[in-house]
């Protein structure tokens, strides 16, 4: 065949998509070229560790750790590295030990990380120190190359933190003292207004008592209006007196430390029931489904969450209508729930999800009370770490329910 229709071999390599030994090199080269620049020039660290020794991946934890930490060496990495520590260059900081960098407690809590995690470290954090002695904060990212069941090398990146952490502890601090000076403001007015408030009943009983005084002794003198008008002071000032005790004691349920022992809710409701007059009176039917469940809790607290929906239970009742109460519990898992069944009045549904704040009242003036019962009853379960809740349909009752810690 003539010389002129011959191919070209190299030609119908490249066309085939094959390369020479010289284009394998050249595309080496060029992939060399791109992995230094990216290092080179990455504002972050970068940073390849070898070992002096040879870490089999089948070793204790404790041992490869051990390994690790006297082999390592610094075999690659970038400027911005180098100026973490207090260098300039990549190649003052080449070949340092690993030692050099991370002191041992450091050090440990890091790699057992990084060993039981595949070999693999994401945004974790270290505080070490650079060449001049000053502290710094990393979040490191590792990954280890595992050739032949060997830890052979780690490549990592790391990002100098330190500025942030120090904004960090610096906005902690003013949180924990301005918390600390507000707390010192609610303390004052917490003392202010206790102070104030039991001040207040002095004076009350003072217009009590002598309106009591002439009621007695110049009703026979007074007209029915001024009789009327005398017995609206009484019962205000009855109103009163009874608003300020409620708050007196909610702030006491605030301001007291409670200990908390096994509660024997039992004997306590038993004799709560007994021993107050309005709640053993024959007019009113109250069912106790004994046993009740043991919780641990503090005595004086439950004593008031008891009677405050004791209370509540005979006092919320329709004209004319029994007041009827269950009281029972119930184990849910690490905790008791003691319930009070009524067949009270009920409770609106837009009142239920506020009706344990403070001075919210679930009914008019036809029915005495503060709006501090519930209120009461809800800081204290919490101040025993528990928690309130009910259920409750108008015209047919209500369900109340305090969680309180089960006794082990």
């Amino acid at each position: 065949m003539a010389s002129g229709g011959g191919v070209d071999p190299q030609k119908e390599k490249e066309a085939s998509g094959q390369r020479g030994p010289e284009n394998v090199e050249e595309a080496l080269r060029r992939s060399e070229e791109r992995h230094r620049a990216f290092i080179a020039y990455a504002s972050e660290g970068i940073w390849r560790y070898e070992f002096d020794e040879t870490i089999p991946i089948s070793l204790p934890v404790e041992e490869q750790a051990a390994r690790a930490y006297r082999s390592a060496y610094l075999a690659e990495c970038n400027d911005a590295m180098a100026r973490m520590y207090g260098f300039e260059k990549a190649e003052d900081i080449l070949n340092h030990r690993l030692t050099e960098f991370l002191d041992r407690k450091a050090y440990y809590e890091a790699v057992y990380g990084f060993i039981l995690g595949g070999y693999r470290l994401t945004n974790v954090e270290t505080v070490e120190t650079d060449r001049h002695g000053k502290t710094v904060t990393f979040l490191n990212n590792l990954v280890g190359i595992v050739e032949a069941d060997n830890l052979v090398r780690v490549w990592g990146t790391q990002r100098d933190i330190t500025d942030r952490k120090l904004i960090e502890q610096r906005l902690e601090q003013l949180v924990a003292e301005r918390t600390e000076k507000l707390q010192e403001m609610i303390d004052e007015l917490e003392g202010f207004s206790y102070s104030i408030t039991h001040d207040l009943r002095a004076p009350l009983r003072a217009v009590q008592g002598f309106a009591q005084i002439l009621h007695g002794q110049a009703r026979d003198r007074l007209t029915d209006d001024e009789l009327g008008h005398l017995d609206r002071i009484i019962s205000a000032a009855h109103r009163m007196d009874t608003l300020i005790r409620d708050v007196l004691e909610y702030g006491r349920m605030v301001k007291t430390d409670l200990v908390l022992k096994p509660v024997n809710l039992d004997m306590l409701i038993t004799d709560i029931v007994r021993s107050y007059p309005q709640f053993d009176s024959p007019g009113a039917h109250i069912e106790i489904v004994h046993p009740l469940l043991p919780v641990l809790g503090n005595e004086a607290a439950t004593t008031q969450i008891v009677s405050n929906l004791l209370s509540n239970a005979l006092k919320f009742v329709a004209p004319g209508k029994r007041p009827n109460l269950r009281i029972r519990t119930e184990p849910r898992g690490d905790r008791v729930r003691l319930w009070f069944e009524d067949e009270g009045v009920g409770i609106p549904e837009t009142l239920r999800g506020r009706i344990f704040e403070l001075f919210q009242r679930g009914h008019g003036v036809e029915y005495e009370g503060t709006g501090l019962g519930l209120a009461i009853v809800r800081k204290a379960a919490e101040r025993m770490q528990g928690t309130v809740g009910l259920e409750s349909e108008p015209g047919y009752g209500s369900r109340f329910w305090v969680d309180l810690k089960t006794v082990n």
